[in-house]
């Protein structure tokens, strides 16, 4: 449950545009963070909060519609915002990239402003450009996703792989 909630509200409208609407959310089981990403935005942005009280941790500048937190809290996936009206990242570089998670504010400026933090690429998921879903398996890491085009859920470990690598749910 939040409380004393300082963010700006802004972060969690749905209403006031389609630019500003969040396009993907991930909460840390155990630890502080909050994901919020902003992938229609200008420039697009993942923002991290602290889910116990508000405060802006962090931002990454990713264009992401889907997030999905590691069970350890220390990294989360970001597939990347769709480019067709499909909802895939079909004609783009498609790249579901594990990043680190925010863990402390940079100590820079107002408090109220987001702040940039190293977006360290951790690993990656290639060649699954009808993507349109991702988690993460609770005990394991792995990463599941959903693609369209083959009608299949696709399990890659927490290193990533590509297409090829990733292997049916269920085989």
């Amino acid at each position: 449950v939040l409380t004393n909630v300082k963010a700006d509200l802004r972060d969690l409208d749905c209403v006031l545009s389609d630019t500003h609407a969040p396009t993907g959310i991930a909460v840390a089981k155990k630890g502080r963070a909050l994901l919020i990403a902003h992938g229609a935005e200008t420039p697009p942005t993942i923002r991290a909060f602290d889910k116990t009280g508000g405060r802006l941790i962090g931002s990454l500048p990713v264009a992401a519609t889907k997030l999905a937190m590691a069970p350890d809290d220390l990294s989360f996936w970001a597939m990347p915002m769709p480019l067709s009206a499909s909802g895939s990242a079909e004609g783009r570089d498609s790249k579901i990239i594990r990043y680190a998670t925010p863990t402390e504010h940079s100590g820079v400026g107002n408090e109220d402003e987001p702040h940039s933090v190293a977006s360290k690429e951790l690993a990656a998921v290639t060649g699954v450009p009808t993507a349109c879903a991702i988690a993460v398996h609770p005990q394991t890491s792995e990463l599941y996703v959903s693609d369209r085009k083959s009608q299949t859920f696709l399990v890659f470990p927490a290193s990533g792989g590509d297409f090829t690598t990733g292997r049916p749910w269920g085989a």
